[in-house]
């Protein structure tokens, strides 16, 4: 199969290597789609010992011996985190913060800059019928992270919501607000084109720049605030 090698100094290569075998608990996933994050950088810079791409989409292609509740054939998004589910951070559901953590993929272990990637079973995660792969690795570091931050807030979810910078992450959290029933979302930026796109999803565009933040909510604010 094809993997990215990433070697330093903004150089990437396609190297062929075996297509690697799932242990016991592990399966092995058809990658359709690895979408790139800023961490990404870093092995772009610095190069990498493994493949990257921690925000992948797939299929199932090939399950370990010890595997239960996943066949081949499943579509699926990989969770990076190799998590133990033993630990006092798994036990209060923090599997992102494991303190006995055997893997991240794409970090410490082969990511998703390939053609097929090994996980442990219990990181695939099964998408509905209705969700295509294309569209599939939102669900992780874009929706995922900022569905995280509102948990992390507290319940209820907030009326009010200000998004500082409207990056991909911004934008996701501007998203999720928006579908946890924020009256108000303010998307605040620098750039036009970012506000341009936070305004197309709902938010209140604020533009950042020196003489331009005060009349641009004032413009868009609804009666009352």
């Amino acid at each position: 199969m094809k993997a990215a090698r990433f070697l330093g100094g903004g150089r990437i290569d396609l190297h062929e290597v075996p297509i690697p075998e799932p242990g016991p608990d592990e399966v092995l996933v058809e990658v359709h789609s690895c979408a790139l994050c800023g961490t990404d950088r870093g092995a772009y810079r610095d190069g990498s010992a493994v493949t990257p791409g921690h925000e992948v989409a797939g299929t199932v292609v090939e399950v370990g011996k010890e595997v239960t509740g996943l066949d081949e054939g499943v579509r699926g998004v990989v969770y990076l985190v190799d998590f133990c589910g033993d630990c006092s951070a798994c036990g209060a559901g923090s599997t992102n913060m494991c303190l006995k953590r055997r893997k991240m993929y794409g970090f410490t272990a082969d990511g998703g800059f390939a053609e097929f990637e090994v996980v442990r079973s219990r990181c695939f995660l099964p998408l509905p019928g209705d969700v295509p792969l294309d569209l599939a690795t939102t669900l992780l570091d874009f929706y995922g992270t900022s569905l995280h931050a509102f948990r992390r807030a507290g319940p209820p979810p907030p009326d009010v919501v200000g998004v500082i910078g409207c990056g991909s992450i911004g934008l996701g959290a501007i998203t999720v607000a928006k579908a946890l029933g924020a009256r108000l979302v303010f998307g605040i930026d620098l750039a036009p084109y970012r506000l341009e796109l936070a305004g197309a999803l709902g938010a209140v565009p604020v533009d950042a720049r020196p003489g331009h933040a005060t009349a641009r909510v004032l413009d868009h604010s609804p009666r009352g605030m």
